[in-house]
């Protein structure tokens, strides 16, 4: 397993490669803003991945480059429904509520 790390958060959490970054959140408690469940339909789960993008994060597909700029994706920006990580990474999440407390 990896782990996450959220940026301005004193949090730090293992994440299965099986499902979504956005799903991993949820399950530690951290629910990222979104209007479609994680379908990525709406496009407003947004996340910034701070640690460099390589080949053990799943790369930007069609869905991400709908609802992303492209200078939002060179700034490091995802959709969290759409990210599988197999390796630790840090994040920023700009719209959350933190549950797990």
């Amino acid at each position: 397993m990896a782990t996450a790390k959220i940026s301005g958060l004193d949090k730090e959490m293992e994440i299965s490669s099986a499902v979504t970054l956005f799903n991993n959140l949820a399950m530690n408690g951290v629910m990222v803003y979104n209007e479609c469940g994680g379908k990525g339909r709406c496009g407003k789960c947004k996340v910034r991945l701070l640690t460099e993008q390589d080949k053990r994060i799943k790369k930007v597909n069609d869905i991400e480059k709908k609802h992303l700029t492209q200078e939002q994706i060179e700034q490091g920006w995802r959709l969290s429904c759409q990210v599988y990580a197999i390796k630790d990474i840090e994040i920023e999440i700009p719209s959350f509520i933190d549950k797990s407390k």
